[in-house]
């Protein structure tokens, strides 16, 4: 994707930075290339299993924890959720 910009011939250089870097923010493409700045490997097939089981013990512990009235449905632990 090729973002551009030209002079107009009564406005300043200033006014041309604006315009292309309100143009830059809008098109998404900085955001595109920070998240490509640092390469991140997949992880391995060990470790993706190895993450399923220990997500699945962590649900099912949560689970019991409701069962038995320990943990109340609703308290909710792990991340804040932003609004």
């Amino acid at each position: 994707m090729i973002i551009e910009e030209r002079t107009e011939r009564d406005k300043g250089n200033e006014g041309l930075m604006r315009r292309f870097s309100r143009t830059v923010k809008s098109s998404g493409m900085l955001r595109r290339v920070k998240s490509r700045r640092h390469f991140e490997r997949k992880p391995s097939k060990r470790k993706q299993k190895e993450a399923a089981i220990r997500s699945a013990k962590t649900k099912a512990e949560y689970e019991f924890g409701v069962k038995t009235g320990r943990i109340q449905e609703n308290q909710g632990y792990g991340r804040r959720k932003r609004r």
